[in-house]
């Protein structure tokens, strides 16, 4: 950390991307953490982030506090006027940076990194970044020859109400992150109703249908979100494998896949992430039933070898999709992943699916304990309908 902000509280009003000229074709994105476990003799010295080497330390950062990320396609990003990220203190700032090479070119140096604009004045609000999505696992699973698989990564309805304060947390830009099969997002909100009973899913807080793995960005939203203690937040993730014969898992590799919505909001909570996966009971059952009579080992190597040996047609990735969509989720949310709380639930079954109003007929849709109301009622006219015909046929047998 400079000098300076070692003993008082910076506020980043911008942050934007310092990219090694020539290097351009390489540096794919990076991530900014702050630390608290580090210290001086880690200052200075590179590490192979998938090397077995690295130090604990070092590794344990990775699942710090985002400072701000940057990604290939990407921007400088600015905070609202009345808005900051504050930071400072006694830690240290790593970053992670991820580079495209294919060619496995060697010998080229890179000096590569983040530029961050930074005031001594504090704005109204101290800004927060939060990650919601699916664990960066080989339990992340993408059948392959698929079309529109989805993934989902979730924020409980417990967790809301354990760190959003009762006002809430207003959400005014977000990040998006997937791999190359990746081709569309949705940070979906959810709402208990508590007057109809149901959960009501509410206008998306971002979505990107037409997602790009070259071109990622922090992006305001149209306008703020208020997510309100007790909310649902869950992102889904679309991904399309066609021409792909083999299983594509879940991992920090191009090839490999992620599911990951970062966004920014105010005021500033204890609450840095908030990640989700079916457990792993679920995954060897499946590979049972799929594979009857074969030995399940434990092992990730067996594990992986098993799913690819799995004949998947289009019938068993639709259960496969219906098994993941209503399997128990095991759940980390917290500031850090030093700091956490471990929580087991299923995806919210959403009685209310949103409907956009028409912006050009001016239509608005009926609410959601109206639409509901009417569903009831069509039933009770469906049952009348069955029981009047049920008395009549009784009665030209009986007459």
């Amino acid at each position: 950390m400079p000098e300076d902000l070692r003993t008082q509280t910076g506020y980043i009003t911008k942050f934007g991307p310092l990219v090694t000229q020539g290097n351009e074709a390489h540096v794919h994105h990076l991530v900014v953490y702050m630390c608290s476990g580090l210290n001086d003799s880690h200052v200075g010295n590179g590490h192979d982030c998938e090397n077995g080497n690295v130090a604990v330390q070092v590794q344990q950062c990775r699942g710090g506090t985002y400072l701000a990320a940057w990604a290939v396609g990407g921007e400088e990003f600015v905070y609202p006027d009345n808005v900051a990220y504050p930071f400072g203190g006694e830690g240290y700032i790593m970053i992670e940076l991820h580079y495209d090479n294919p060619h496995e070119i060697e010998g080229t140096p890179d000096s590569s990194g983040l530029r961050l604009w930074y005031t001594k004045t504090p704005r109204e609000h101290d800004a927060g970044l939060l990650t919601v999505g699916h664990f960066v696992h080989p339990y992340h699973v993408i059948p392959p020859n698929s079309q529109n698989f989805i993934s989902t990564g979730l924020l409980t309805e417990q967790c809301s109400k354990d760190f959003i304060p009762e006002g809430g947390i207003h959400v005014f830009a977000n990040f998006f992150h997937t791999h190359v099969a990746g081709h569309g997002l949705s940070l979906q909100h959810i709402r208990y109703n508590s007057e109809c009973g149901v959960y009501e899913e509410l206008e998306p807080i971002d979505e990107n249908l037409k997602y790009d793995f070259d071109y990622q960005q922090f992006t305001h939203l149209r306008h703020e979100v208020l997510v309100k203690r007790g909310d649902i937040v869950q992102v889904k993730c679309f991904y399309r494998t066609a021409g792909n014969d083999k299983v594509t898992f879940g991992g920090l590799g191009t090839r490999e896949e992620m599911c990951i919505s970062s966004f920014v909001y105010y005021p500033r909570i204890d609450l840095g992430f908030s990640v989700s996966q079916i457990t792993e009971s679920d995954y060897h059952d499946f590979l049972r039933t799929t594979r009857p009579g074969q030995q399940i080992l434990s092992g990730e190597v067996e594990y992986v070898d098993g799913m690819n040996a799995i004949d998947w047609d289009d019938n068993l990735k639709t259960t496969f999709q219906k098994m993941l969509d209503n399997a128990t989720q095991n759940v980390l949310c917290g500031v850090d992943f030093e700091n956490y709380v471990f929580q087991t639930t299923k995806l919210p079954k959403v009685g209310c699916s949103y409907m956009a109003p028409d912006q050009c007929s001016e239509f608005t849709p009926p609410t959601c304990c109206e639409r509901i109301g009417a569903v009831e009622d069509g039933g009770m006219v469906l049952r009348a309908s069955v029981a009047l015909l049920a008395l009549s046929l009784l009665t030209a047998f009986t007459g």
